[in-house]
């Protein structure tokens, strides 16, 4: 007799984020969870559960909810703690829309920068790894992707960046040495 547990028949995948107008999934709840507590999914992140269902706010997602609150209280708290310190950003992006230019002109009024490589600076600010995407991303078009990594806190940030290069990113992150392997 069989006793596993298929895990299929207790989480299904048949959840789907729309994110910049793309859909992606199916995912589990589990993985929704997941991606809630390390603020992939936001309290206004559309979300469907199914083929052909209606997108809803992640927030009017009762599972949900538990996950998104404990991710904005651990934002609260790291911006608390940095809110006067200088931080190092790597910046590397692909844009399709445009030359660097609004990118480097934006980095001025943020703090100190250099160019490392084509498509790589250095940037030293006081301001919080949140608000530079924002502003980033105000300036940018949905083909335009940027990668920050904010090396101070070891934290980093993606902004049009494919859904399932994101996972790869965040799966890798924080992985052990013996696990890389």
């Amino acid at each position: 007799m069989d006793y596993s547990l298929d895990l299929g028949k207790v989480d299904p995948p048949v959840w789907r984020v729309m994110i910049s107008g793309s859909v992606y999934g199916p995912y589990t709840l589990g993985q929704l969870q997941s991606f809630a507590k390390e603020n992939r999914i936001r309290p206004r992140t559309l979300i469907a559960k199914g083929d052909g269902a209606p997108f809803v706010a992640a927030e009017e997602i009762e599972d949900l909810l538990a996950s998104l609150q404990q991710a904005l209280k651990s934002r609260a708290g790291r911006r608390a703690v940095d809110k006067d310190a200088s931080h190092n950003y790597l910046i590397t992006f692909d844009l399709k829309s445009c030359g660097d230019e609004p990118l480097i002109r934006e980095m001025n009024t943020m703090g100190f920068f250099a160019a490392i490589l084509p498509s790589a600076y250095l940037l030293r600010s006081q301001m919080p790894l949140t608000a530079i995407k924002q502003r980033l991303n105000d300036i940018l078009q949905t083909s335009d992707s940027v990668f920050i990594v904010d090396a101070t806190t070891n934290r980093f940030a993606s902004i049009n960046l494919p859904m399932e290069s994101d996972l790869h990113v965040r799966d890798l992150w924080d992985k052990k040495p013996a696990e890389a392997a």
